[in-house]
């Protein structure tokens, strides 16, 4: 158990690490995570419009998705098609779409959880 939380937060570590700066020119998915005990890292997401968003599960003990709070036609702007387990990614589709805004989003899971994705 204690190599699994180790593991979990090298892991943390390098998605925060390497997350893009405000000024680089981002080719790749901006990245959401789950770590123990259920939250999301970070809290607050800002990705360019257009640009992607990827969930990636670092929670050894639950399950976890991310489904926006902000709806359209009564269905959430975007959200993960399944929960995941630990170690699972997947994008979250919709994010790409979004115009410009700030859009909360939680976990259908755990209500408890919950952070925002900026679009500029």
């Amino acid at each position: 158990m204690r190599r699994a939380v180790v593991a979990v937060c090298f892991v943390a570590a390098q998605l925060l690490a390497s997350a893009p700066h405000a000024s680089a020119i981002i080719t790749r998915p901006v990245v959401v995570a789950t770590i123990a005990p259920a939250n999301y890292v970070p809290l607050m997401v800002v990705v360019r419009q257009g640009m992607s968003l990827q969930l990636v599960q670092l929670d050894p003990m639950q399950r976890h998705d991310i489904v926006s709070r902000a709806a359209r036609e009564r269905r959430p702007v975007f959200a993960s098609a399944r929960s995941l387990s630990f170690g699972e990614t997947q994008l979250v589709p919709g994010v790409e779409k979004l115009p410009p805004g700030a859009y909360p989003f939680t976990c259908s899971i755990h209500s408890f959880m919950f952070g925002q994705v900026i679009v500029e």
